[in-house]
This record gives structure tokens, sequence and C-alpha cells, in this order.
């Protein structure tokens, strides 16, 4: 079964980018710069579009972010960079994000390949996913080779495996890959037990860890095995395939940005009715607004404060039981922990259940190919050295 998706990416014509680029304010000390965790120097870029030089803003962006158009149709705007321009007080803020790949389209035949000289060490790279690439970049520019790992047999990470295919234009992502690894030796289908420290060190001087999330955070939910891996289905999709019937009426449970993917994307192949169920409220919901707005633009329901129970398998449909929960004491993250209200149990039945619960670092691997333990997530590290 082929994917029905079809991309949409909205862009600027080049007589549009000038104009949107002389609305900038090119404010010293720039808000929008201070809001970009990647550092780009926005100001900068847009000042040179304003005059026509779109390959001059393309190699400002690379400066400090090699995936520029890829950033171009993927980034978070809405909360990073846009949601700081100073001309919102008075209208509509800066379009940033289409400007940055308006830099790409119009800019790039102005790149030159790098030419620079391998003299000063190797670096193993595991993993050729957004931030495996921006190392290696990096290193081959100041003279260090770089060596990546990579487990699948294309480079990318999210970007070529599970990001939906409407969010982005996958022969612009992998033009910018080709770019930033020209020259660097990538090792694809590479077994990760293989992938050790003791083999490792002799070869290289260090090594650069950036194997991602691909590990599914379970939930203590009876039945959970009845439902579908959301980050799988994203991938199946990804590929333009359905791995599953994609009507009728469908429950995704999670509340951050991969539920909200899963849903728009279940609606776009067809699904009748598709409703996401998180157990806190719409304040709480770690998704982005631009990744909510978009769902509910394309018919996607919400079900807030409700929290699983348990699936079943009835007649070869699905039966979801659920309690409403309210509001508690707040937890680690800061938000209100949700409680269960006795006696509101409810059941919806469904077609299919998707979980999209989040993804985690394999800590498996971590710890015997590295020694390396995680706590929450993170590193655990000896605070002394």
């Amino acid at each position: 079964m082929r994917s029905k998706q079809q991309v949409h990416i909205e862009t600027l014509s080049l007589d549009q980018a000038i104009i949107e680029a002389s609305r900038c304010l090119v404010c010293h000390d720039a808000p929008c710069e201070q809001a970009c965790p990647a550092g780009v120097r926005v100001s900068t870029f847009i000042r040179r579009m304003r005059f026509g030089d779109f390959g001059g803003a393309l190699r400002k962006i690379i400066q400090s972010n090699i995936l520029a158009a890829t950033c171009g149709m993927t980034c978070p705007r809405g909360e990073l960079c846009e949601e700081a321009c100073l001309l919102n007080a008075i209208g509509s803020g800066i379009r940033i994000r289409d400007l940055q790949l308006a830099a790409y389209r119009f800019g790039k035949d102005g790149l030159l390949p790098s030419t620079e000289t391998r003299v000063r060490g190797r670096v193993a790279i595991i993993g050729s996913g957004p931030a495996g690439i921006a190392c290696a970049y990096a290193l081959k520019r100041v003279g260090i080779e770089p060596v990546v790992f990579e487990k699948r047999d294309e480079v990318g990470g999210l970007l070529t495996s599970a990001i939906p295919s409407h969010r982005l234009l996958r022969a612009i992502v992998r033009e910018e890959i080709t770019y930033a690894l020209r020259g660097v030796r990538v090792n694809k289908g590479i077994d990760p037990s293989q992938v050790t420290f003791d083999h490792l060190k002799s070869e290289f001087d260090a090594i650069f860890l950036a194997t991602g999330l691909w590990q599914e955070v379970s939930i203590p939910v009876e039945g959970a095995e009845l439902a579908s891996d959301g980050f799988t289905l994203l991938a199946s999709l990804a590929k333009g395939e359905a791995p599953l019937p994609l009507k009728g009426r469908i429950a995704v449970i999670g509340g951050g940005n991969t539920a909200c993917d899963v849903a728009t994307c279940l609606k776009l192949e067809g699904a009748s009715d598709v409703t996401v169920f998180y157990r806190r409220s719409r304040a709480d919901m770690p998704a982005f607004a631009h990744e909510v707005a978009e769902a509910l633009l394309n018919g996607v329901r919400f079900e807030f404060n409700v929290s699983p129970l348990r699936i079943a398998a009835e007649g070869g449909r699905r039966r979801l039981d659920f309690v409403r929960t309210k509001p508690g004491k707040p937890d680690a993250s800061g938000r209100a922990t949700p409680v269960a209200i006795p006696g509101s149990e409810f059941s919806v039945e469904v077609d299919h259940v998707v979980l999209a619960t989040g993804r985690s670092a394999d800590s498996t691997w971590l710890e015997t190919n590295f020694g390396l333990r995680l706590t929450d997530g993170r590193l655990k590290v000896d605070d002394q050295t």
C-alpha cells in the first residue's frame, strides 16, 4: 500500500524573498538571534538577502547551521526566532524560516566544495543524523578527518527515515547532506554491536556519539502489544508505504510532536476519524503549538485529561479503557502530575490504536559498548572530572 501524502512546503519567490527581507529592522543585539538554538546570525543573512546576495546569505547561515534548507522547512519557528521578532508587536514578524529556505534555493549554486587538508587527527562519529552530519562538516572545515559509522543503509537519521513526507522536500535534504558529507568516509550498514570503545580507541583520537533517540518508551498499559508504534508508522510512511489499513477510527496515545505528526499523517492518508488522547491538559502538552494547529487544521480531534488503562481486542477492533484525570502536584518537569478521578472510567471503540509516547536513547548499547550509563535520559558523569 502506497502513501497518499503530498509535499506541501510554502516557498517564497526571489522577489518575494527580497521584499520580505526588506521588512527586517536589522536589530542590534537581535532577539531572533538569541532565540535561535543553532546560533544563526539572522540579521546578517537577511541584510544580505535584501540586496540580492543570496549566496552570501547562505554562506553566513551554514557557518552556524549546515542544514540551512532542512531547518528552513522543519524548524519550529513559532516557538523560536519568529516568535522573538520585534515586528510581532505591530503586525506580523519576519518570515525567517521561509527566508532561510529561500537563501538555499537561490544561493546554493554559489557554494564551493571545501578544500581542507586533513592533518590534525581522526574522529569517529557514531550516527549520521543531523548531529553527526554537523559534526563531520565542522571537523573537516578545520582539517580533522571525520569517519562516520551508520547502522542504516541511508544517512540522515530522522530526516530521511521518519519525518513526514508532507513536511520535507527530500531532494533538498539529500542535496544538503551530500554537500555536508562531501569527502567524508561514511560506513553504512554497520552492526551496532561491532562499534565499541575498545575497537575505536586505537584508531581514532576522539569519538562523537550521535546515535539519537531510537528506543520506544513503553507505557504501563495492559494490552499495549495490541497497538502500533507511532515511530515505526512514520518511518514506513516516509518510505512511501502504509503499514496498516489507514481508514476508519484511529486513536493516538501521546501528547508530543510525534503524536501530532502521526495523527496528521493518518488524516492525510484517509482515516475518517483520528483522535489524540493525552493524560494532561492542553497547556501541559509538550507538542509545539504549530504542530497542534496543523493537526487541528487537518481534522484531528484532541481529548485532554484522559489516561489509558487498557487496550483489548474485540471482534477485529480495539476497545480502549480510559480514566479521566485532574492536575495534581507539579513533577520534576514543572507540570502537574495527572491524578485519576475515581469513578470516571469510560471506553472507546476504534479500528486501530497507535502509541506515540516518546523515544529514548538505547541505554543497553551505550553501557555495553561504551561503559556509559543514563540517568533520566542523560549521561551519568563524575562531577569532579
